[in-house]
């Protein structure tokens, strides 16, 4: 391993994180504890996340090819999306020992969630699978609501505490 450049790569795509890809984050922490004792299951996560880069910067340049034409719709294109990359990171993390158990996917959309228990969707397929698994999270649970709709003081404290923004007794 020691011709293997393995710092260099891990530097590059630190640097491509926190420039544009803040969603790989923690696969990036996570392969960054490695650094002084690399072993050939990290390098090949550093590689597979590499290929992951370079095939999702070639599908951002392009345009979108669907159209939502409801909300119900909308989010279940949102849930999938969700799921791709759960599966790809639970691979990443897997390969390199550090999940082994099933993946939760949470949904704020009921409608949604009905939608994919249709057998033929993507979604139901890989929930039938064991490798993932779609759950309800209420709104007091899902600090993300805050972000992306006007929520009673109450549940925004609440989505505030659970991210620690604000202290238990606030």
């Amino acid at each position: 391993m020691k011709s293997v450049p393995y710092a260099n790569a891990i530097g590059s795509i630190m640097y491509f994180m926190v420039s544009t890809r803040h969603d790989i984050a923690y696969a990036v922490s996570c392969l960054s504890r490695y650094m002084a004792n690399p072993g050939m299951p990290h390098w090949k996560a550093v590689k597979w996340l590499m290929r992951y880069l370079r095939g999702s910067v070639r599908t951002k340049s392009q345009l979108q090819n669907i159209v939502a034409l409801s909300t119900t719709e909308a989010e279940y294109i949102a849930a999938t999306e969700a799921v791709k990359k759960s599966i790809w990171l639970k691979g990443l993390l897997s390969e390199i020992g550090f999940l082994k158990e099933k993946v939760v996917v949470f949904s704020d959309s009921q409608s949604g969630i009905q939608w994919c228990k249709n057998p033929y969707h993507f979604i139901r397929k890989n929930m039938g699978k064991g490798v993932i698994d779609l759950e309800k999270i209420p709104s007091e649970f899902n600090p993300v609501d805050m972000g992306t709709k006007c929520l009673p003081v109450e549940i925004l404290r609440s989505s505030l505490r659970i991210l620690n923004i604000i202290s238990k007794h606030d």
